[in-house]
């Protein structure tokens, strides 16, 4: 597990949400969007860092209609913070 990456989710209830969103199959921003109510700017830079971080992946390159989906790396990394949730609650 990496630590630096749980950190990146855990300081952000936006890159949180996001990649939750991801975790039932792959999405466009503004699916992920509707289903957060989160404005498109917040998406756009959410996903950008999990990006970077690899915790997503974008699918395809298309300027419109990008599709995104979660990473191993990513579940893995939900599920442990699941786990911590229901620990604590």
């Amino acid at each position: 597990m990496d630590w630096e990456d749980v950190s990146l989710v855990t300081r952000s209830q936006r890159r949180e949400e996001v990649l939750k969103c991801l975790e039932d199959g792959p999405k466009m921003p503004s699916t992920i969007r509707d289903q957060t109510g989160r404005h498109f700017s917040e998406i756009s830079e959410a996903l950008n860092e999990l990006l970077e971080a690899e915790l997503v992946t974008r699918l395809n390159e298309d300027r419109k209609g990008r599709y995104y989906d979660i990473t191993e790396k990513g579940s893995e990394i939900i599920e442990y913070i699941r786990s911590e949730n229901e620990q604590d609650g």
